[in-house]
């Protein structure tokens, strides 16, 4: 092979390797300024040139809107939210969109805005999505409380990733059966279970 053409793979390799290792700099960086939640750097971070290039678009408004909720600023994550729901996504990514959209809206008690991106995870065919999102708007919306034993079994067994939201959801079903102090004692457990995945 020509000396100039080794040359060029070599550096077309190198130039791969460099993004792959700024990219996990970035995000390791990332990580652990959300863990210890210093959120104004994690925008700060996202907003330099190195991370703009190496990420795509979806990664950038999906890390966005994560920090925003994080943080509580309502205002940028629903305007994050909307771009990200905007942008011309593949299949798969569109359904992540719509269902992190979904639980945000629903956190967020905005009962229209859940129901319109329940049609469109309905319609998306994964019918075990569909299903847990309409127990989900169920539960916060229309006052269903009869999943208690059923979640509260789950619980003992639940991975960090679905406590909070089963955390959530039996304190809304005990608020809908009139149980305040029951509801009280999931909703400290959710907050607790929300530290405990993001440390």
């Amino acid at each position: 092979m020509h000396p100039l053409g080794i040359a060029t793979i070599v550096a077309v390799v190198v130039y791969i390797l460099a993004q792959e290792i700024a990219k996990r700099v970035i995000d390791a960086k990332l990580q652990d300024l959300y863990a210890a939640g210093r959120y104004d750097e994690c925008i700060d971070l996202l907003n330099k040139p190195l991370p703009r290039i190496l990420q795509t678009t979806y990664q950038q408004y999906v890390q966005r809107f994560t920090v925003y909720e994080a943080k509580g600023d309502a205002k940028a994550a629903s305007f994050t939210l909307d771009t990200l729901l905007g942008l011309r996504l593949t299949k798969r990514h569109r359904l992540e969109a719509v269902t992190r959209a979904f639980n945000y809206y629903v956190r967020q008690g905005q009962g229209a805005r859940s129901k319109e991106m329940l049609a469109e995870i309905a319609a998306s065919g994964n019918r075990e999505l569909a299903a847990d999102c309409h127990l989900t708007y169920a539960i916060v919306f229309s006052g269903e409380h009869g999943y208690i034993d059923q979640m509260e079994a789950l619980l003992e067994r639940a991975d960090p990733v679905q406590k909070p939201k089963l955390c959530f959801l039996l304190s809304k079903q005990y608020g809908n059966a009139g149980n305040r102090e029951r509801a009280r004692h999931y909703h400290r457990l959710a907050e607790q279970a929300e530290r405990e995945l993001a440390a």
